[in-house]
């Protein structure tokens, strides 16, 4: 797991990028990996052989957010971030293991992401 992860997080700063590809890996990664994917996938139906389009990856209901820790392993989160939610309801949580890496993903894809 921590080849496939390493080589992932590689890629994704690589200039020659194929994010189509990358996206199908992640998701199979997230599939066998993470418990709740796993079980969203399978509780909806969906054939992870029959995924040609990277717009048929699904995603998770921001509900799973509230009401479980989505990891796709067993770790002491740097930091968690929070939605601010409204009065009386309960907060998305996202587990941040390394937080070095989220702070290097905003500095390298935020110039991309908000050119003129």
């Amino acid at each position: 797991m921590k080849e496939i992860t390493e080589s992932i997080e590689d890629r994704i700063f690589s200039k020659n990028l194929d994010f189509e590809q990358l996206s199908f890996e992640v998701f199979q990664v997230q599939y066998k990996n993470n418990t709740v994917y796993q079980k969203y996938i399978d509780m909806i139906g969906i054939n992870t052989t029959k995924i040609n389009h990277i717009e048929d990856i699904p995603f998770l209901p921001i509900q799973l957010f509230k009401s479980h820790k989505i990891a796709t392993a067993s770790f002491h989160p740097q930091a968690v971030f929070e939605s601010s939610g409204t009065t009386g309801s309960i907060n998305s949580r996202h587990f941040v293991k390394i937080l070095n890496y989220i702070k290097k993903l905003f500095t390298v894809l935020l110039p991309i992401l908000w050119q003129p």
